[in-house]
């Protein structure tokens, strides 16, 4: 099962900024409202450079804080399915519920492999040199890029 829904979205609209040429607050009230993490602030060990590991807890966190639409620090199963793409959404809310107490903590939904998300394709893309980081002149900087990654990452999975 893919759960791509949130996560394709964050990353296209953090690329759309980044390319724009906007720094992003990458403030942490920024994020918990679910805003798009600027470079710097995906960079969390400011080497100047993004890990797959990074990007990943970048575009999850991100995806949380989008499906978190009342802000409760908690996914409920009503949250979910609003965004739902699969018939078995349900099915897999519930997979990914560890303590089975109905909704999703940051925790789990963090816990979500990178295999049952778009992350890696999407890091692949962005990893232009191929070197498992993504540096600042990897980051998309024309318009035809932005066309590019639009295409891919809102096709369906």
């Amino acid at each position: 099962m893919k759960t791509t829904f949130a996560i394709r979205r964050f990353a296209f609209t953090a690329l759309a900024l980044l390319a724009a040429g906007c720094a992003g607050t990458g403030s942490p009230k920024a994020e918990s409202q679910g805003a798009p993490m600027s470079f710097r602030a995906m960079d969390a060990n400011h080497d100047g450079k993004v890990s797959r590991e990074e990007f990943s807890n970048a575009a999850k966190t991100s995806a949380f804080h989008q499906l978190d639409a009342d802000q409760s620090q908690f996914i409920t199963l009503d949250e979910w399915m609003k965004h739902a793409e699969t018939p078995d959404a349900r099915k897999h809310f519930e997979s990914l519920d560890a303590n089975k107490d109905g909704k999703l903590s940051k925790a789990e939904f963090l816990a979500l492999p990178n295999k049952e998300t778009d992350i890696d394709e999407q890091f692949a893309q962005l990893d232009k040199i191929k070197d498992n980081f993504i540096l600042p002149e990897e980051q998309p900087s024309r318009k035809n890029d932005i066309t590019v990654m639009y295409k891919f990452f809102s096709r369906k999975f």
